[in-house]
């Protein structure tokens, strides 16, 4: 299951590889705008802080990579860089709502794994 897990956590790796390169001018789709739907939809694509949480795309994916190494050897630090890199993930999927929807499902879906053992656990001890 701890390689399941792992295996879903690269693969929102890869996505946000995806949103970086859409955003970076390396790889996009010409009829896309491409910017944030919710707080920045007044910016440009090309704009300076467009591109900087486009660089956020990749660090986060990064982050997310560094997790599913970390669940792999089973190391318990696995879970701050969880949190963290999900909480962030979270923020552009709701500002990129139009191109990243399942960005969201995915992070839930990360938030949900990381709470079962915890209320499992007070569930027992109650």
């Amino acid at each position: 299951m701890r390689t399941a897990f792992a295996v879903f956590v690269f693969v929102h790796a890869a996505a946000h590889g995806v949103g970086f390169l859409n955003q970076s001018f390396l790889v996009g789709v010409e009829d896309r705008t491409s910017t944030p739907a919710l707080l920045l939809s007044n910016y440009a694509r090309d704009h300076r802080l467009v591109r900087v949480l486009g660089i956020l795309w990749l660090v986060i994916g990064v982050a997310f990579v560094i997790a599913g190494i970390r669940i792999l050897q089973e190391a318990g630090c696995a879970v701050p860089w969880l949190v963290g890199a999900a909480a962030a993930s979270t923020v552009l999927s709701i500002m990129w709502v139009k191109e990243a929807p399942f960005g969201l499902v995915a992070n839930v879906i990360i938030f949900i794994v990381l709470l079962v053992p915890v209320l499992y656990d007070r569930i027992l001890a109650v």
